[in-house]
């Protein structure tokens, strides 16, 4: 995250151990829909309540397959046997936590945050479009944050790969990493 001989965090080591972070490109991204994209659009328009259950209901769908993909991830990243991954646990681990805890809680409120528009929208349609952009934007952020994360566990496996496969080339026995047991 940050290089070894500077110990000030870079802007992204802070955007990557705040997940708070993620909420200021989607409250631009959801005034700029209330502003000029719904009554551009004329979403809001009573006869349009179809197409907005729609939205509504893609909505959910997406939180729904971010939620599935990021807990995959989780999984695959808490699992991870790589030095790199390691040595982040044993560094980074309350902002790792931090980080997927804020992936799936905004995944799983989005899921029903999304269904509760669908009841809400005959009271004000504007303001849920506005909710569903918010929505779409965060979980689209959040989503990125866990690409971001497989990214970097599949970097590790990748360089693990590629250190063991160099130390078996040379002919030296390769043990296992003590490393590996200690998480």
């Amino acid at each position: 995250m940050t290089k070894p001989d500077d110990p000030r965090p870079t802007l992204m080591d802070r955007i990557t151990s705040r997940p708070i972070y993620d909420q200021a490109p989607a409250i631009v991204a959801a005034a700029a829909w209330a502003f000029w994209g719904v009554g551009a659009l004329g979403l809001d328009d009573p006869a349009l309540s179809s197409q907005r259950a729609a939205i509504y209901t893609s909505l959910g769908t997406l939180s729904a397959l971010v939620l599935a993909s990021a807990t995959f991830v989780c999984t695959m990243t808490y699992q991870s046997t790589n030095m790199l991954m390691n040595a982040a646990f044993k560094k980074f681990r309350p902002e790792i936590r931090r980080n997927w805890l804020s992936i799936l809680a905004t995944a799983l409120v989005a899921a029903a945050v999304s269904v509760s528009l669908l009841a809400t929208d005959s009271l004000s349609p504007r303001w849920s479009l506005v909710v569903g952009g918010y929505i779409l934007a965060i979980i689209l952020i959040r989503g990125l944050r866990a690409l971001y994360w497989l990214n970097y566990s599949l970097f590790g496996d990748e360089l693990d790969g590629a250190r063991r496969k160099k130390v078996e080339l040379e002919g030296v026995p390769l043990l296992k990493d003590k490393s590996d047991a200690t998480r």
